[in-house]
């Protein structure tokens, strides 16, 4: 008994420093990773007996390349657009995935052919924490991402007369307030802007390059909206701490509304032509007539209120509310002139069962059996004499099956040139 003890003892002991082992495995793997997706100290150690060392032996990393002459530092900037994507109207954003390219100019590593015969190097992405780094960012940024898959996607080149080339691979979620008035007829622009954090415009000046400061991917497309253009510019944003340059690049999209045309336009024009076959059904028909109205009513109503939640909630009329609320109008217009009708056409009725019910008030029969035979000899009546009133109900029915129509195609004419052509 003592014995299997013993042998239970040790075998959970042995599990416990098997996974204590584990975890300090996962946590060295975790470290090591981490490190060399961070931004290490740059240590001149690691420097020591490299061709590199003499060029940063006396350099500073923290100062600006003209902090002895206080001239401005000047930062070209190109950016290459990998993909374009998740477009969200609701949070109003959208992402982005870009090479950001930039350059400017430090004497202090200017080198000669001691160093390198060639024009320019090409050094470890690690070099980077050794030297000065522009401090870009991007302001209406949301999020943001540099790729680091086996190594972090960043190159680096020195050239001889000083000039540094830096390129990162990033991933940006970027804020793009819209105006939905035309939705989903709209045009939007969403902007990336860029500029220094902590240098004002009297130390750093971001500007684009003169040629190709933006490229896009040929192959890039997106599923709602057709990229139309980009334009660059520039700007100066002023904060209480001082002035600050900046760029920025404007993508302007159209979006693609073939699939608001199958989903919502194409089928509220079905919903509103089937509540018009009302006007073909017999007056008399009161059961088919109330289920039809009833029916293409709450499906109207169910797609208008759809489309709603799907879309912002914004203080003004969108072009597809338009579409939605007139729909909706058409549709219950429907069901109103049913009730039109079937009243116009119950009026005689109910004036022949008044009259014969006082008729027979002086005969020894029940009320009940008054007020039903009455109503039965007043129907079978207006059923084989068309009477006034009956007359001007099929007649409002026959203006409504040509009044709604046109109606609802002079609407159609407005509604599509106003904003197939504003747009």
């Amino acid at each position: 008994m003592v014995y299997r003890s013993c042998v239970i003892l040790m075998d959970v002991t042995m599990n416990v420093i098997l996974l204590l082992v584990m975890g300090l495995k996962m946590v060295r793997i975790t470290t090591q990773l981490e490190s060399s997706c961070g931004s290490p100290p740059c240590g001149l150690g690691s420097l020591r007996n490299s061709p590199l060392e003499p060029l940063l032996s006396n350099y500073d990393n923290l100062m600006l390349p003209n902090f002895q002459t206080s001239e401005v530092t000047n930062v070209t900037c190109n950016v290459y657009v990998n993909s374009f994507d998740s477009i969200n109207v609701e949070t109003m954003d959208f992402q982005i995935n870009v090479y950001l390219r930039q350059s400017w100019v430090d004497k202090r590593l200017s080198f000669n052919d001691s160093l390198s015969s060639k024009e320019r190097i090409s050094v470890d992405n690690k070099m980077a924490h050794c030297i000065w780094l522009p401090d870009t960012f991007f302001p209406n940024e949301k999020y943001s991402h540099q790729h680091c898959d086996t190594v972090p996607n960043r190159a680096l080149r020195i050239h001889r007369n000083g000039s540094v080339h830096l390129s990162l691979r990033l991933s940006l979620r970027l804020s793009c307030p819209m105006s939905l008035e035309k939705f989903p007829f709209d045009r939007q622009v969403c902007y990336m802007k860029m500029e220094s954090y902590g240098y004002t415009s009297d130390q750093i000046n971001i500007r684009w390059t003169p040629k190709n400061a933006v490229q896009v991917n040929e192959e890039l497309e997106l599923p709602q909206f057709t990229f139309e253009d980009y334009t660059t510019g520039t700007c100066e944003s002023s904060y209480i701490t001082g002035k600050y340059s900046c760029i920025q690049i404007a993508f302007i999209l159209r979006r693609q509304f073939g699939y608001y045309m199958v989903q919502n336009y194409l089928p509220g024009s079905l919903i509103v032509l089937l509540s018009w076959v009302s006007f073909w059904i017999n007056i008399d028909s009161i059961p088919a007539r109330i289920s039809l109205g009833v029916l293409t009513a709450l499906t109207i109503t169910t797609q208008s209120v759809g489309v709603w939640m799907s879309l912002p909630r914004v203080s003004y009329v969108k072009a597809i509310d338009i579409w939605m609320s007139a729909c909706v109008i058409f549709v219950f217009s429907a069901s109103l002139e049913f009730a039109l009708v079937n009243t116009m056409s119950r009026k005689e009725i109910r004036r022949m069962s008044i009259r014969m019910r006082s008729q027979s008030n002086d005969k020894d029969v029940p009320t009940d059996s008054i007020k039903r035979m009455a109503d039965e000899h007043a129907y079978g009546i207006t059923k084989h004499y068309d009477p006034h009133s009956r007359q001007l109900a099929r007649k409002v029915d026959k203006i409504s099956r040509r009044l709604f129509p046109i109606v609802y195609i002079i609407f159609n004419i407005v509604y599509w040139c106003y904003y197939l052509v504003s747009s």
